[in-house]
């Protein structure tokens, strides 16, 4: 998608602290508001004015954050697979995810083909393969940002958004279910 998009725009894919290739960060703990600070630290060195804001799942909520933070410097929002939790929700499904998916010094367990397809069905081995390993190289950020998500209210939000906002979930996404009220509550604001 990167690559079809970079044909007609400037594209950055930035890496959450502490994911994928990005150092690991000093700090013990980021919320949402510390990444997007982040995405606005880049903008400002990469002196951009302005730009649409696309981010998935915990993206999202970063690209939310973001927006609110930053009126005037957002085009438009796309958010994908945008988890629309309360800090309650986000605290019920970190104790879910701390109790299956990550070991006892918060290191990333690998997922099975079949336990991904039960909120991915399409997923294959080869993408849970890729997902293992960027979850292997994130080590203990992935629950960390687990966590920063767990204590991110996202409905409280959503009134704020003011820009033209491209919702986007997979047919059978697992966290889809809000999205019609993801949409009406951006719709009405």
């Amino acid at each position: 998608v990167q690559s079809e998009l970079a044909k007609r725009f400037n594209v950055f894919a930035l890496d959450m602290l502490g994911a994928g290739d990005s150092d690991k960060p000093p700090r013990d703990h980021y919320t949402i508001e510390d990444h997007a600070a982040n995405i606005t630290a880049f903008m400002e060195a990469m002196h951009l004015p302005m730009a649409s804001v696309v981010g998935n799942s915990v993206g999202a909520t970063v690209a939310i954050q973001f927006a609110l933070a930053n009126q005037y410097q957002v085009k438009k929002l796309v958010l994908i697979g945008c988890p629309v939790w309360t800090v309650q929700d986000g605290q019920q499904r970190l104790g879910e995810a701390r109790k299956t998916g990550y070991d006892e010094k918060g290191l990333p367990r690998a997922r099975s083909l079949e336990e991904t397809q039960k909120t991915m069905p399409t997923a294959t081995k080869d993408l849970v393969a890729t997902m293992n390993a960027i979850r292997a190289k994130s080590g203990v950020w992935a629950l960390k940002t687990m966590e920063a998500l767990a204590e991110f209210d996202v409905p409280s939000r959503l009134a704020g958004i003011r820009f033209p906002t491209l919702i986007l979930y997979g047919e059978r996404d697992a966290i889809g279910d809000k999205k019609e009220y993801l949409q009406q509550k951006i719709r009405a604001s």
